[in-house]
């Protein structure tokens, strides 16, 4: 019967005890498993399982990044990139506005140039598609 490899990836070598823990617990699903150990002094507690593709994340850092963030959240959108000033800017008017938050900046082309900013609750239109399109609305009401 072929043996399944697994990567276990930990701070410091696991014991016999673990090994056999890690052993017992995946044999019902994968059957005959041999561990690949890893030690990466940079794991804060816990290990790293991978099978196949699969990775499973079980370190203070998985866990961690898995978290959902308790901040607001912000998008940025611009038809390019932002420079780091441009990106340093904006999240100084952003914490201005609304405290400390987490920016996503998008790039989208079809805004042609200037920056929209979406808050939670509201939202900064500075676009050159979003001018063209309130003028248009304009033409088309009063005209």
């Amino acid at each position: 019967m072929k043996k399944t490899t697994i990567t276990v990836t930990t701070a410091q070598k696991l014991t016999s005890d673990q090994k056999k823990e890690i052993v017992t617990m995946l044999t019902p699903k994968l059957g005959s498993i041999e561990i690949d150990e890893v030690i990466d002094d940079s794991v804060i507690s816990g290990l790293r399982i991978k099978v196949g593709q699969q990775e499973f994340d079980v370190t203070t850092q998985g866990k961690l990044k898995a978290l959902e963030s308790l901040l607001p959240q912000v998008q940025v959108i611009s038809a390019v990139p932002l420079t780091a000033d441009q990106h340093k800017e904006a999240t100084m008017i952003i914490e201005k506005k609304m405290g400390q938050a987490e920016i996503q900046s998008v790039v989208d082309p079809e805004v042609i140039g200037g920056i929209r900013i979406i808050f939670p609750s509201e939202e900064y239109d500075g676009t050159i598609k979003g001018k063209i399109n309130k003028l248009k609305a304009y033409m088309m009401k009063n005209i």
